[in-house]
């Protein structure tokens, strides 16, 4: 197997943190998977090209390149073998932790090296997959207080103003108020996509399963008066729903700057997209809609993405209801 492309080198100046590597690892050499071209990046870009044909989610290939390539790193700065071995995933894992990643982040970080991992057996390039039995770090259920009333009102009032940005940022943050879009899917969203005068729009979801989501009169004002204000962006014959401001374009990076940007004016520190999605969910809940529209509407096929997405709203009508039984007032 020839090298596809060879590890990059570090920037100038950048060495990585160097951490303790169990005794272990240095006396395994000869237990390590292999490759005849060397790093285990060497054909990483073969594995991306087969995700795309696989119709991954260009966000899911994104996600899983950096997972490999962040484990290639740990690798050099740390000295080991730049190849996929179960000890030495292991202790990536164990840094990872110590370096205050949520254990959500490493399950992400393990599932792209475990794909890889499977897709290289596949191809005859690994004679078996050392990491197919490794288990990521036990994740934690958090529950997740939505936006209030107010804080919505005060994060809709940073956005006044009849210039390219606030109208933007007024559709956007309604829309994703609204209808429930994930980043992903809000960011992907073309022109064509939208119907105003409907108040739905096509969205491409998880898996390129296409559904339709609704938004009322108030977000539909919120997107037509953006898309008025759109025609002036030196982007505007482009297909993007969208667009950055000076001229760029607009995607995930600018979408959580932009919220985190109007969070901190509006009070709310560390807002981000996914505490919509769980304020839109939490409020269509409290509302009395059906958990089986909620799961279509959110293009949820679990219960338990909509348990995890509700829980707080669940928890709050468990208190109220256990409060006017009053069962312990005669103690």
């Amino acid at each position: 197997m020839k090298p596809v492309r060879p590890f990059r080198d570090e920037p100038a100046g950048q060495t990585g943190n160097r951490v303790e590597i169990p005794r272990a690892l240095g006396s395994a050499q000869g237990c390590f998977e292999e490759y005849a071209g060397g790093t285990v990046l060497d054909l990483l870009d073969s594995w991306l090209v087969h995700l795309r044909a696989e119709r991954k989610s260009a966000r899911t290939v994104t996600v899983y390149r950096a997972g490999v390539e962040q484990y290639g790193e740990y690798c050099r700065a740390n000295g080991l073998p730049e190849v996929i071995d179960r000890n030495q995933v292991r202790a990536w894992l164990a840094h990872l932790m110590d370096s205050g990643f949520a254990p959500a982040t490493a399950d992400i970080r393990l599932t792209a090296v475990k794909q890889y991992a499977a897709w290289l057996v596949t191809e005859d390039e690994l004679d078996s997959d050392p990491i197919v039995q490794l288990k990521a770090p036990k994740i934690g259920e958090k529950v997740v207080r939505p936006l209030s009333a107010d804080e919505i009102k005060a994060l809709l009032a940073t956005c006044r103003g009849k210039d390219l940005m606030p109208r933007r940022d007024e559709a956007i943050i309604r829309l994703l108020l609204n209808s429930g879009l994930r980043a992903s899917e809000l960011c992907g969203l073309r022109v064509p996509d939208v119907k105003v005068a409907t108040g739905t729009a096509l969205v491409q979801g998880k898996g390129d399963r296409e559904r339709v989501v609704e938004f009322n009169a108030q977000t539909a004002r919120a997107l037509d008066r953006w898309l008025r204000v759109r025609r002036t962006h030196p982007k505007a014959g482009t297909s993007a729903l969208w667009l950055g401001g000076m001229g760029r374009s607009f995607g995930y990076g600018g979408l959580h700057q932009m919220l985190t940007a109007r969070g901190l004016q509006a009070g709310i520190e560390g807002l981000h997209p996914h505490l919509l999605r769980h304020t839109w969910a939490s409020r269509r809940k409290d509302a009395g809609l059906s958990e089986q529209s909620l799961m279509t509407l959110a293009g949820w096929r679990s219960p338990r993405m909509l348990r995890r997405y509700t829980q707080y709203a669940d928890a709050e009508r468990a208190i109220a209801e256990s409060r006017r039984l009053d069962v312990d007032g005669d103690l």
